[in-house]
């Protein structure tokens, strides 16, 4: 049975950080001592002076590292198995090892491949790529090592355990880079800690921040671990502090009998995530600053005790768009924002744009987890009141994100899909209405061409659902519709239109102004493409095609219209 709890207040019992085994009992829970890890070693071949060193940095409550550190360092001389780092290394033999300095790396940092290894980072920073890629510390089936001090900041997962069992990584400070990710969606996280079918180790005393993810255990080999005294801080996009679950090959065996207590969880959609297949976890006295959710145990079939939470506000970030060229739509429409999250839109506010072209509003309030994670942004156009919460098929802008921004177009796929910068037509005056009086050849204006039976001329893309085009003419008295179309080989939708004289009018955008009558020659010639359904009476202001002047060149003679597309509203996106 799914149990998903949120908890929105903390609760009075103060839980207090630094207790000893004995304050918070986690000493009925310290695994056994053992004499061989995976790796087959006799660990009777071990220095006995270093195996107890190692022993104690995994063990030991009261572990000073700065102190245990120079002791260390005093004895290099004494001890071949006393080694130093000062960039990546893979490390196959026991002993103590140094890191010295500072070092980047694009790769996997440090590997330990044998058993009793205490690397001492000594306080130095590990640097990753920071673009969720390489791992900083992997421990390959290796037991009895410990990771004490430092900092690894900016890999895709900091410390990995791989099969180890009996493994101490204590007082880490990983840091993260707070990055999207939605593994649901195929966006891998950043992960702070993980450990894959691993047993009796201790994860203790780290600090991991900025991070998706903090702490990941995995598979039903994973079991008898301690996790405790750590804090563990998402950023503004953080998702889980700690998740359970099986280990992605397919078998459903999740972890089990784990210690999980006494760390500090912040800033994650969700503090505990027991998966499907974990089972006989304790989860305790976790303090828990969440976004959305406590804990959620998918299955049931873990415990949770005396976790206490308090929901924190979701994290907002700024959206700023910029436009050049949007028109006025009106009392009754308004533009309003999409960003695209995994395919899904999620709004991000309505705004209008008054006669001079200035927007009422430039800067609008997204979740940071919805803006950091837009691959897209939309403008529509909506109707005032808007009874849809969903976009509008009037699509009218968009673009997609790189990095900070997105620039804004018709031609995206998302919105008119196409650029028009190779529309093109001609139109002839001509009054099929009346038959074959031609005296009035100039009242009439179409989009054929007789010499081809009659054909069409104009060369304008399909429209995407939520936009029609429409022919005008304009003069004195301003825009005359003549009609809209979606097919230049088709009637438009008023056919010769309400002035056209009594006969009929050949298949094809046009109208005649017969009654009353209307002279063109001198009026402009526009096809425009309108929002539909229309916003206004007006010409909207995509115009692809213009003919400045209509010319008395005859009747039927082809007058060319001027590609204008260039001049088309356009904008930028900036999260």
């Amino acid at each position: 049975m799914r149990k998903l709890l949120l908890f929105a207040v903390v609760l009075a019992l103060p839980l207090m950080w630094g207790c000893s085994h004995q304050d918070n009992g986690m000493s009925s829970n310290m695994p056994d001592s053992g004499n061989q890890g995976d790796t087959g070693m006799n660990y009777d071949d071990i220095d006995p002076t270093l195996r107890a060193m190692v022993d104690e940095a995994i063990e030991s409550e009261e572990y000073d590292i700065d102190a245990k550190g120079a002791d260390m360092n005093a004895m290099a001389t004494s001890y071949s198995w006393i080694h130093s780092i000062t960039g990546p290394t893979v490390i196959t033999e026991p002993g103590i090892y140094f890191v010295r300095n500072d070092f980047m790396t694009s790769d996997d940092a440090i590997v330990i491949r044998s058993d009793y290894v205490l690397l001492y980072l000594k306080g130095h920073m590990i640097s990753g790529p920071g673009d969720k890629s390489g791992r900083g510390i992997v421990l390959e089936h290796a037991s009895h090592c410990a990771v004490v001090g430092g900092q690894i900041k900016g890999f895709g997962i900091g410390v990995v355990v791989e099969g180890g069992t009996r493994n101490g990584i204590r007082s880490t400070n990983i840091v993260g880079n707070d990055l999207f990710a939605d593994p649901a969606h195929g966006v891998a996280p950043q992960i702070g800690m993980m450990l894959v079918n691993s047993t009796y180790n201790q994860i203790i005393y780290n600090r991991i921040e900025n991070i998706n993810l903090g702490i990941f255990v995995r598979g039903g080999g994973s079991y008898k671990n301690q996790i405790a005294f750590n804090k563990v801080m998402g950023g503004d996009i953080g998702l889980l502090a700690i998740c359970y679950n099986p280990d992605g090959t397919g078998d459903p065996a999740g972890p089990h009998n784990d210690y999980v207590a006494f760390n500090k969880l912040s800033r994650f959609k969700l503090g505990i995530q027991a998966s499907a297949g974990a089972h006989d976890n304790h989860f305790e006295h976790h303090i828990v600053d969440y976004f959305v959710a406590v804990y959620e145990d998918v299955d049931g079939a873990n415990v949770f005790y005396n976790n206490t939470g308090m929901m924190l506000e979701m994290p907002m970030r700024t959206l700023t768009l910029n436009f050049d060229g949007l028109d006025d739509l009106g009392n009754d429409f308004a533009y309003e924002g999409w960003v695209i999250v995994n395919g899904h839109p999620v709004s991000t506010g309505t705004f209008t744009v008054d006669g001079g072209g200035m927007p009422s509003q430039t800067m609008f309030d997204v979740t940071s987890f919805d803006l950091a994670g837009a691959s897209k942004f939309v403008l529509t156009i909506e109707p005032v009141p808007d009874p849809d919460p969903a976009p509008a098929h009037t699509h009218y802008l968009a673009g997609d994100f790189s990095e900070t921004s997105a620039t804004l177009t018709i031609g995206d796929m998302a919105a008119l899909g196409n650029d028009f910068m190779m529309a093109a037509g001609t139109f002839i005056l001509n009054t099929p209405s009346t038959g074959s009086d031609n005296s009035d050849y100039a009242n009439g204006i179409w989009w054929l061409d007789p010499m081809a039976g009659p054909g069409p001329t104009l060369d304008l893309p399909m429209l995407p659902a939520g936009w029609v085009y429409e022919g005008w003419v304009v003069g004195p008295g301003g825009p005359v519709t003549t009609g809209k179309f979606m097919d230049v080989s088709g009637f438009d939708m008023d056919a010769g239109g309400p002035t056209a004289g009594p006969d009929p009018v050949p298949p094809f955008p046009g109208q005649d102004y017969i009654n009353p009558p209307m002279n063109l020659i001198g009026y402009a010639a526009v096809i425009t493409v309108e929002p539909y359904p229309d916003n206004s009476a007006d010409p909207f202001t995509l115009k692809p095609l213009i003919d400045g002047s209509i010319e008395d060149v005859g009747i039927g003679v082809p007058q060319a219209m001027t590609n204008t597309s260039a001049n088309f509203p356009h904008g930028m996106a900036s999260r």
